[in-house]
């Protein structure tokens, strides 16, 4: 199994459980590819403020992990001790189908682009990068960092560049940036090319195209949504979707007819305005309160949550 392969994950996850002792978690490890952006992702981390160490954000492993050979350092700066490491009885298991089970696990009190938190870490034997951060901590950071004047100021701005800095901001908004030296309010509205009949009482997905004069970014992430103008038919409901942008101006259109009857569309007739996404997140029920320790958790895969691995 290699990372380019098409995986059933679940069924990969039960098999592994099957393998091992009943009171054994089991936590996937390197499971993706970034998608758009395929190399990985690194940033500083300091660790209690006296050691830092290069660590790699990976959206496809589900915990925090520590090289065993970074031990040494730490505990000569009295950030660990061999008291403070406990047994666990976690196995990892890599998109290779590796397994391994980690030394222990300490609690470690990280600093991650400016966000101070307090992460359970896995110690792994034969970890090449110093310090892996799991998706555990990277949810954590967007929600954090999605609460700053600054960070938002800087998803905003068009990409014009292909720096580290930015594209990691890219990443965390979940969105591929409009490109072009300015980033338009609106990127045109959408016309029917051909007639349509809608069935009633039913969803329907049509394609529509934006007027072939538009300036548009291939590849960008767009909003679609009811148009406001006033020729929109109003025997429809038109639902606001998110996708990338065609380069040859096609766009997908959410419309359903909520009456009993079939309604015609007539050919150029306007449905959706179109318009940059400059960031995109699904909300997470564990964090709807405000008030809330600023610690992130181990995240233990269940049989029926895959959300952790990118698996709906």
């Amino acid at each position: 199994m290699s990372p380019h392969d098409d995986v059933d994950m679940e069924s990969v996850y039960s098999q592994f459980c099957a393998s091992v002792e009943g009171d054994t978690t089991v936590i996937f490890q390197n499971t993706q590819r970034l998608s758009a952006k395929d190399y990985l992702f690194y940033t500083s981390v300091s660790i209690q403020s006296a050691v830092t160490l290069r660590s790699m954000l990976d959206s496809g492993s589900m915990a925090c992990s520590l090289s065993s050979r970074v031990l040494p350092l730490l505990e000569t700066s009295n950030i660990v001790s061999s008291d403070s490491i406990s047994p666990t009885s976690v196995v990892l298991f890599g998109c290779g189908g590796l397994r391994t089970i980690p030394v222990g696990v300490c609690e470690l009190q990280m600093k991650v682009l400016d966000c101070n938190i307090s992460v359970p870490t896995l110690i792994v034997d034969g970890q090449s990068d110093d310090l892996i951060l799991g998706s555990n901590v990277i949810k954590h950071l967007i929600r954090v960092l999605k609460t700053s004047d600054d960070f938002w100021d800087k998803v905003s701005l068009p990409d014009k560049s292909a720096v580290d800095d930015e594209n990691l901001l890219q990443l965390l908004a979940s969105v591929e940036k409009w490109r072009g030296s300015e980033m338009p309010d609106k990127v045109g509205t959408v016309k029917l090319k051909h007639a349509v009949t809608l069935e009633p009482m039913k969803e329907h997905l049509v394609w529509g195209r934006l007027p072939s004069h538009e300036c548009l970014s291939a590849g960008s992430t767009v909003i679609v949504e009811p148009s406001e103008s006033r020729t929109v038919p109003r025997t429809v409901m038109v639902g606001r979707i998110v996708t990338p942008l065609w380069g040859d101006g096609w766009v997908p259109v959410r419309v359903i007819n909520p009456s009993n009857k079939p309604v015609n569309l007539r050919r150029n007739c306007k449905l959706a305005d179109v318009s940059p996404c400059t960031a995109l997140e699904d909300f997470d029920n564990d964090y709807l309160d405000a008030h809330q320790d600023e610690s992130v958790h181990m995240s233990l895969l269940k049989l029926s949550d895959f959300s952790d691995i990118g698996i709906s």
